[in-house]
């Protein structure tokens, strides 16, 4: 992968985390305690799943 195109994939992957995790922490309205534990621990695992995208992107960024 193009250096530039894995740095525009990492900055996009982290910029979706932050906004996901800030739907579900800090001075949110709420939203997050009402969304029903179905919509709760999808949310959750697709937390999971983007942080493990940013993982792999760093540790692939690391190896070229």
């Amino acid at each position: 992968m193009d250096p530039d195109d894995a740095w525009d994939l990492f900055n996009a992957k982290l910029t979706q985390l932050d906004s996901l995790l800030s739907c579900c922490h800090g001075k949110g309205n709420g939203w997050f305690e009402e969304a029903g534990e179905t919509q709760r621990e999808r949310m959750l695992w697709l937390a999971a799943d983007l942080s493990r995208d940013v993982i792999e992107l760093l540790r692939a960024s690391r190896r070229q």
